[in-house]
């Protein structure tokens, strides 16, 4: 959640606007939370009624305006949603979260030209900025640019072949991609079904679904991809990376391989092989989200807590209210012994997700003192 600055409350001032201290600290995020199990249950009304009061005594409080753009989105209200995302940019100009967030009312209430400019200004900060292009496309075919909306979903389609969102938008280009995955229909089906089994839990069942197809056909990156993400939630982490290098080597370009192998390289804790994976990843994508994450997370593994804490902070200032970084920082400030400002990281999480295990774990261990 926290900006980069000279100390984490200074940036959660920035963040929060905390006004009144630790009162208003403490009344902000029970009533996030509040609004965050509203949210959960989908009474949208309810969880905006949680938080608006406060939103008014504290008109620049960039987290209180991000959430509310958001759940007025859900609730298809799109102008107030619009409204809401615009002031979250007024308080964290840097931040591209609100201008993500934008584009979803923009493009609801058909305003296609302003978002293309306001994805052109994301993707000009962050050219590989994965929603900021998705964004883009659509914009721009829907004022009929297909020229160029094809171009920036074939050069996503070879980051990420299998993504439905950028094959949903190639087909509705009418381009004729097919899909990553084989035209053979008994691959299909196989797939098919190694998808219900997923669904259901049953790991090994959806690697048997797949397993003779992938034998027939060595060389389909979708089958080797799939293959390596199911080994990954049976905890078969050595084959799971096996496979995702396949696909890999099958699509040289592509990102999703790559961030899968960084997670069977997590599960192993092989540690020291995650760094050059991840910055190559970085170099091509320097705001990828999952690659800094999983390159914060083995920095932290290997003792390197100051190179960890940089890249928490560096995605921070982009994406200023996003759970998985902030659950990051929290534990990178845990293992430098700074048990008071994790545990103030680790209530902003519970905040905005109330549910989240590893911050409510570490709230005990941080109010008593606790590192680990």
């Amino acid at each position: 959640m926290a900006l980069l600055a000279a100390s984490y409350l200074a940036s959660a001032a920035m963040i929060f606007g905390f006004l009144q201290g630790a009162e208003h600290n403490a009344q902000t995020r029970e009533a996030l939370a509040q609004s965050s199990n509203f949210a959960t249950s989908l009474d949208y009304d309810k969880a905006i009624a949680a938080i608006l009061p406060l939103s008014a005594s504290h008109p620049n409080d960039y987290t209180l305006n991000l959430r509310l753009g958001w759940l007025y989105y859900f609730d298809k209200r799109y102008d107030e949603s619009e409204r809401f995302y615009r002031a979250a940019m007024q308080s964290a100009p840097r931040a591209l979260q609100p201008k993500l967030g934008l584009l979803l009312p923009l493009l609801a209430n058909k305003k296609y030209d302003t978002a293309e400019t306001i994805a052109k200004q994301v993707v000009d900060a962050d050219p590989s900025n994965y929603y900021g292009n998705l964004r883009l496309a659509v914009a721009l075919r829907l004022q009929s640019k297909t020229d160029d909306a094809r171009a920036i979903v074939d050069r996503n389609l070879a980051k990420y072949p299998t993504d439905a969102y950028f094959l949903a938008e190639s087909a509705a280009l009418a381009t004729g991609g097919a899909s990553a995955a084989s035209n053979d229909p008994d691959v299909a089906k196989a797939i098919g079904e190694s998808i219900q089994s997923e669904t259901a839990l049953d790991y090994a069942k959806a690697i048997e679904a797949i397993a003779a197809p992938l034998k027939a056909h060595p060389k389909n990156y979708t089958l080797n991809l799939r293959s390596g993400w199911l080994h990954y939630l049976k905890g078969e982490y050595e084959k799971s990376e096996r496979d995702y290098q396949q696909a890999s080597r099958l699509a040289p370009k592509s990102i999703e391989a790559k961030l899968g192998e960084l997670l069977a390289m997590l599960g192993q804790e092989h540690y020291k092989n995650v760094e050059p994976l991840a910055d190559q990843i970085i170099h091509t994508d320097r705001n990828n989200l999952y690659a800094n994450l999983r390159l914060a997370i083995a920095l932290r593994k290997l003792g390197k807590l100051a190179e960890a804490e940089k890249v928490a902070r560096k995605m921070l200032a982009v994406y200023p209210a996003n759970t998985l970084l902030m659950t990051e920082l929290g534990l990178i400030e845990q293992a430098q012994n700074k048990a008071a400002a994790a545990k103030e990281v680790f209530l902003d999480v519970l905040a905005l997700d109330p549910t989240n295990t590893t911050a409510k774990q570490q709230v005990g261990g941080a109010a008593a003192g606790i590192t680990k």
